[in-house]
């Protein structure tokens, strides 16, 4: 069955409330372990390297995989730092799993979309009983 805009428009306000707090403190915590690895890099207690890709030192990030570890990072030109998100939006790499987003959380309840038109529009998985 396929479902009315207004439909989809609300359970999108759902997956809004019950996510963005989620997503706020992940921010927050990501933030903090930042700013703790930026304090280190100024005090001198932790110097920034080569990218651990393609060697260059040119615009040379810290990538965290754990922020509960701040001064834990994997040194990354902005390059290959942008590459290396990508393959998270793309669901790779040891962050896939972080996040939910409208898609799944849909699945989750119920919802699909198909497959010859995967952005368009939202259907209700429908329950036969035989």
């Amino acid at each position: 069955m396929l479902l009315p805009i207004k439909e989809v428009t609300r359970l999108k306000a759902q997956h809004a409330q019950e996510v963005e707090p989620l997503k706020r403190k992940v921010r927050q915590h990501q933030a903090q372990a930042r700013r703790v690895l930026h304090e280190a890099i100024a005090r001198g207690e932790v110097i920034r390297q080569a990218c651990s890709v393609c060697r260059t030192t040119v615009r040379v990030h810290g990538h965290h995989f754990d922020y509960h570890q701040p001064l834990v990072v994997v040194w990354l030109c902005h390059r290959c730092h942008k590459a290396e998100h990508a393959k998270h939006w793309a669901g790779e790499g040891p962050w896939a799993h972080v996040g939910a987003d409208f898609a799944s959380w849909m699945n989750e309840r119920g919802y699909y979309r198909s497959e010859e038109h995967p952005h368009e529009r939202w259907y209700r998985k429908e329950t036969y009983n035989e």
